[in-house]
């Protein structure tokens, strides 16, 4: 069994729509199901709170590319056209379990 932390998420809740603010992640653990579990998690989380939407944005940088279909490969929709600040939007209300089925979220 392996405890992985190879993450940092930070958020804000606004009412009805939760709002990634940063999602930072090892390239190391990118691609194996671990950032769409943290994403689920949130998910989770936003849904219990009464949250309809989880929204999350994009900033294309040298150093990020690798991760420029998290939010599209999570479910997540692209709700404008800018290159250079992509936003995307999930409606909870109707959206698919985002944690792989090979991963189990334990809560302590």
């Amino acid at each position: 069994r392996s405890t992985l932390f190879p993450y940092t998420t930070l958020f804000r809740s606004d009412g009805p729509a939760w709002r990634v603010l940063n999602f930072v992640m090892s390239c190391r653990v990118l691609g194996r199901g671990v950032e769409l579990s943290v994403l689920g998690w949130l998910a989770r989380q936003a849904r219990a709170a009464g949250a309809t939407t989880l929204a999350g944005r994009f900033v294309p940088a040298p150093r990020n590319g690798v991760a420029a279909d998290l939010w599209t490969r999570a479910g997540l929709t692209r709700t404008n056209e800018d290159a250079e600040d992509q936003t995307y939007t999930l409606a909870l209300t109707d959206a698919a379990d985002l944690v792989p089925a090979w991963i189990r979220l334990e809560e302590r």
